[in-house]
């Protein structure tokens, strides 16, 4: 039997999206402002790299670059989308059995902290998408070193938001999934005690 959702259930999640669109187009902005700021930095930088032939490598590779921090940013969205989701499903579950008089105050406030947690991993991923990887100005070193640690830092300030905002925000939806299971028993296990007698 499916459950379908209260329409306060889906109009607050289809709020919560638009919400979110928002923010990521101004993101998408600021993204786009300093990504040309930093083309113009790095063809300043480049100007006195004797070699035209670097020149374009060196272009390409912090657009490349760039490109893979959007790549990773948006599998990340991807992965809060399936879990706001489910989220969403949990919350229409949730509302069921509080239609049947079942107890959900420890659901209700799992879903709570895990909205929450959703949505601070949601703003970590934004902040990190709007990052742009670029070439110091007044860095001495040798351009292809200069790469390697920006192609290291990124990947660290990924594997970070992994393991803390997102490994969070997942775990909190685990969390408002088992206490939804533990009260459809209670509720299932009380329901059958009340038969019996």
């Amino acid at each position: 039997m499916d459950v379908v959702a209260s329409p306060t259930v889906r109009e607050r999640l289809m709020d919560r999206r638009e919400e979110f669109l928002k923010r990521w187009e101004a993101v998408k902005e600021r993204r786009q402002d300093k990504l040309q700021s930093m083309r113009e930095r790095l063809k300043e930088r480049l100007e006195n790299v004797p070699d035209e032939r670097k020149q374009v490598i060196a272009e390409n590779l912090a657009e490349r670059l760039n490109a893979v921090n959007d790549t990773h940013a948006n599998n990340e969205l991807r992965f809060l989308e399936k879990n706001e989701n489910l989220l969403g499903k949990i919350e229409e579950r949730a509302s069921a059995l509080k239609n049947k008089g079942a107890d959900i105050s420890a659901v209700t406030t799992a879903i709570a902290n895990a909205q929450g947690d959703i949505s601070n991993a949601k703003e970590a991923v934004l902040a990190q998408k709007d990052k742009v990887y670029s070439l110091d100005q007044n860095s001495t070193e040798p351009i292809g070193k200069t790469f390697a640690g920006l192609v290291s830092q990124m990947n660290r300030d990924h594997q970070a938001l992994r393991n803390d905002s997102l490994k969070t925000a997942k775990n909190s939806v685990r969390s408002a999934l088992m206490a939804l299971k533990d009260a459809a028993k209670s509720f299932n296990d009380a329901s059958a005690e009340g038969d019996e007698e």
